[in-house]
């Protein structure tokens, strides 16, 4: 097991990009663990790494996870880019882990699905081993922005990536999906314009099929056991609400538990990068999910 490292929370945060956020007060210490390998990986540049912070628990206690799937349109973004979660999850009790996931440019010829893939094999490593970390294995809650909440989202309602590893998708005790209009990609890519449309392709490719198949829409059927949602949307842009609320709306058909909640004066940006600010309405919601009995 890789040695934790025990360092101010003020040495792990990124710089926050919006100029409006003020920095967080670092309070005390995060025992942190960096770049742990969830595959066998091939170079010491791979991806497939995770990072996991949490603190001092008392002996034989175990806290929640939640999962971090970065965003970055399938081809950039880095799990180091967590902001204030980490800091905010820990003092509410959680263990939070970031994950990282191949990208566009290292797949063959597109992302899908070997980002999927890769969350599903996170999800299986942490299954077997978090509780060497204080993490609660059976208590693993999915949390992703932008393209990270496609991915959450697919892998929760789509089963048969954790099938691969012996799990179902009652692995998941629940999905926090923020800000993404990719719940139906074919809807999507084709109500695009170029030069947008070329994201979508890139990240998986130019076959109806496959967006059909990489669409968490698609997926979504009664008795599957997939896991409470809760949707969080910046608002602001029809296309984005409209794939949002539809997505709502067939998790309801389905017997999901499912909350939307819109904040129209986040941008897609902030509603993340703020997490855990005070008075911040997304983070409020998301601890009243998180928190449900």
């Amino acid at each position: 097991m890789p040695t934790p490292r025990r360092l101010p929370f003020r040495a792990l945060t990124p710089l926050v990009l919006f100029a409006s956020v003020p920095a967080l007060r670092a309070e005390g210490d995060l025992r942190v663990v960096l770049d742990v390998p969830y595959v066998q990986v091939a170079t010491d540049n791979d991806h497939r790494t995770l990072d996991i912070y949490t603190d001092e628990l008392e002996e034989g206690k175990r806290r929640p996870v939640v999962v971090f799937i970065h965003g970055g349109g399938w081809y950039a973004g880095e799990k180091e880019r967590v902001h204030g979660k980490p800091d905010w999850l820990v003092a509410e009790g959680f263990a939070f882990v970031s994950v990282g996931y191949r990208l566009t440019a290292e797949g063959d010829r597109s992302a899908h699905p070997n980002n999927v893939a890769d969350i599903a094999a996170a999800i299986a490593w942490l299954r077997a081993h978090v509780a060497d970390y204080g993490g609660d294995p059976e208590s693993l809650y999915l949390m992703g922005h932008s393209s990270g909440a496609h991915l959450a989202a697919l892998v929760a309602t789509d089963g048969r990536y954790l099938d691969t590893h012996g799990l179902s998708l009652a692995a998941l005790s629940g999905v926090v999906a923020i800000d993404t209009d990719a719940y139906d990609l074919e809807r999507l890519i084709r109500a695009v314009e170029p030069p947008d449309r070329e994201l979508y392709l890139a990240a998986f490719g130019r076959h109806p099929v496959t967006w059909r198949d990489a669409s968490p829409m698609t997926h979504v059927r009664p008795g599957k056991a997939i896991p409470p949602f809760l949707l969080l949307d910046a608002g602001g842009h029809p296309r984005k609400v409209a794939q949002v609320e539809a997505f709502e709306r067939r998790l309801e058909a389905a017997g999901v538990p499912v909350t939307l909640e819109i904040f129209p004066h986040e941008t897609h940006g902030s509603i993340s990068a703020r997490m855990g600010r005070r008075g911040h309405g997304p983070s409020k919601a998301v601890l009243r999910f998180l928190k449900l009995p």
